[in-house]
């Protein structure tokens, strides 16, 4: 029976004995076996029978049987040919596994092929086993010219280095990474590329490679160069202006003492000569004069304080 098949166990024959006991079933008188049912038309004549079952956990997932041998069957035949059984129950679950595994890259494949976005397969070993169309039509190239390091032919010279760097760093270390670098496409113009790869991780846990994808951000970088030149020209303007406003400012300073120095002549003049006025004819005056000659030197000596 198959491993997704379905039989009534109740239905089955004696050769089915090994299912219901999870036992090896001997029989060595098959003809004359209580239970035994007819055979199908087309069917060998049966005269010994050995059937063995194939278990996972508690369920029975196989039977393998043979019949026909010249002596009768013993357990010697009954653990070879477990051995056996248990073999094509493994040959048969890797093969239902790998189908299983192809199935699911064919779907993955398929999605990624639609995605705008250039995608990108690794191994165990660091070698690139896969691309997305998108890729491929990007660069221009076929899968045979990407794969292994193939890809790395695209990148600008002057950015080899790193990327590989990064993403061996990050490969032996199975952490995801990010990197920007500049990749050639089909008409020869280089594009800058923001890179994201992810560590693969297989059922039970094993590291299978990485899985990475890119977008194309010239647009972006080119606005990050104008803003920067930007910045750095408004950084020039505010230094120039800086600098014609300190200019200004002596200048004005100059001013300030030119004007301070030209006002404090006089008011020393006004200052000296109201005194003078009030030592020589201060007894010719009367109490009004003099207090408007000390009037007139208060208001002098406090605009020579004020300038």
């Amino acid at each position: 029976a198959a491993y997704d098949a379905h039989y009534p166990l109740e239905t089955a024959g004696i050769w089915a004995d090994c299912a219901r006991t999870h036992s090896p079933a001997i029989h060595n008188d098959y003809q004359h076996m209580a239970g035994k049912k007819s055979q199908p038309e087309g069917h060998a004549h049966l005269i010994r029978h050995l059937s063995v079952p194939v278990i996972d956990g508690d369920k029975v997932r196989m039977i393998m049987g043979v019949g026909n041998k010249e002596s009768d069957y013993v357990e010697m035949d009954a653990r070879q040919l477990q051995l056996v059984a248990n073999e094509v129950q493994g040959i048969v679950m890797k093969r239902r596994v790998d189908d299983a595994l192809r199935d699911s890259e064919a779907r993955f494949h398929f999605i990624a092929d639609l995605s705008p976005s250039l995608i990108w397969v690794s191994d165990a070993s660091k070698l690139c086993t896969w691309f997305n169309k998108t890729w491929l039509n990007f660069t221009g190239k076929s899968m045979e010219q990407v794969i292994g390091n193939g890809w790395m032919d695209d990148i600008h010279p002057d950015d080899v280095a790193q990327c590989f760097e990064t993403y061996a760093g990050c490969f032996d270390e199975r952490k995801p990474f990010t990197m920007e670098y500049r990749l050639r496409r089909h008409d020869g113009d280089y594009r800058w590329m923001l890179d994201e790869g992810h560590p693969r991780f297989g059922e039970h846990g094993e590291f299978s490679g990485y899985v990475g994808s890119c977008l194309d951000i010239t647009e972006r970088k080119r606005a990050e160069v104008e803003i920067e030149a930007l910045n750095t020209s408004l950084e020039q303007r505010v230094l120039e202006r800086t600098h014609d406003l300190e200019a200004a400012n002596r200048e004005l300073e100059a001013f300030s003492y030119s004007v301070s120095h030209d006002l404090r002549a006089p008011l020393r003049g006004i200052d000296g000569w109201s005194l003078a006025l009030l030592e020589d004819y201060g007894k010719q005056l009367d109490n009004t004069g003099r207090k408007y000659l000390e009037r007139v030197r208060t208001e002098a000596q406090r605009m020579g304080i004020l300038i």
